[in-house]
């Protein structure tokens, strides 16, 4: 959500995430870079989008690309586990960035010291391709997922369609 209210150029003054249970209500401030209120359709239709929040009689084009439609979309899943340990999502979320890749979604679940990632990345929309390059981000992120002492799993496959993020996280957490 983050990300992409920065690549809308937005500015967010004020964030409140919380969780309980089954739940979770995010709130976020966000403005024009001058302190302004968001009125630009395009963007709205893109937040909107991103929130999966519209209205039956609302156009579902906010990117102006194929990539809205979840059937065609092809992205490189990383499943990860291992030891949690402070900071470990930010620094995967960092790597892969840092790497060229975007970051469609992510979902974590931590369950008494152990933690499990299902991240979404694309490449220039499209899934990482090289494998060369999908040779070292494993390296690298097997790296930081051991960070928190012990073994870690890093899986890494391209998925066509909708992740389903629940599932592999109850997946990754029962082998944990």
């Amino acid at each position: 959500v983050v990300q992409h209210f920065t690549e809308l150029g937005l500015r967010i003054n004020s964030a409140r995430i919380s969780s309980d249970g089954g739940w979770f209500h995010d709130a976020f401030n966000v403005c024009e870079p001058d302190g302004k209120k968001v009125r630009d359709a395009k963007k709205l239709r893109s937040i909107k989008q991103m929130l999966n929040v519209y209205m039956a009689d609302e156009e579902l084009v906010a990117n102006s690309d194929e990539t809205d439609d979840m059937a065609r979309v092809e992205t490189t899943v990383l499943e990860l586990s291992g030891a949690d340990a402070g900071g470990l999502l930010a620094d995967v979320t960092h790597l892969l960035t840092h790497n060229g890749c975007n970051v469609r979604s992510a979902a974590v679940w931590t369950y008494r010291g152990r933690v499990a990632f299902v991240l979404s990345v694309t490449e220039k929309g499209q899934p990482v391709e090289n494998d060369a390059k999908l040779g070292r981000l494993r390296e690298l992120v097997t790296g930081i997922m051991r960070r928190g002492g012990g073994a870690a799993t890093v899986r890494i496959a391209r998925v066509r369609g909708e992740v389903h993020h629940e599932r592999r996280l109850h997946q990754l957490m029962l082998e944990e």
